[in-house]
């Protein structure tokens, strides 16, 4: 008697502690998720823009841009077309970080100009405190570095 009631009480356990999933559905690809899990960073297909999204806010478009990585307090990391770097008479792609409802531009390599519209920079990843994010420049030959800023 003693085994079967430890067997129904190990089973109660097994069904009563099972560990609830919530599930969010968000249009678009995601890309990047805060190192705290709340904020995802993606691109809207639809809206032809990126997007950070929080619980609180839903998601908050961000423009001609890439999002690719998200700190813990919406610090976006990705990249934007950007009107001031012409390359061919176009604006191009740049690095950046996207805070406070506008996209920042972060430098290039110095002496290194856009290759064309597309290869410059690239930034791929944020910290949690969004002071430091990782990425690649395009060099002349069409080769590619990492860097940081």
């Amino acid at each position: 008697m003693k085994k079967i009631t430890v067997a129904v009480f190990l089973l109660a356990i097994g069904v009563f502690a099972q560990t609830t999933v919530q599930t969010t559905q968000i249009d678009g690809s995601i890309n990047g998720i805060s190192d705290n899990g709340d904020i995802v960073c993606g691109y809207d297909v639809n809206a032809g823009q990126a997007f950070y999204w929080t619980e609180g806010t839903g998601k908050v478009l961000l423009g001609s841009s890439e999002a690719f990585g998200v700190s813990n307090d919406t610090i976006v990391a990705g990249r934007f077309l950007d009107p001031n770097t012409l390359t061919n008479g176009n604006p191009t792609w740049v690095a950046a970080y996207y805070k406070n409802g506008q996209w920042h531009k972060v430098s290039g390599i110095p002496d290194i100009d856009p290759l064309d519209e597309m290869s410059y920079t690239h930034a791929y990843s944020i910290n949690a405190q969004g002071t430091m994010m990782t990425g690649m420049v395009w060099h002349p030959n069409y080769s590619v570095a990492p860097c940081y800023w």
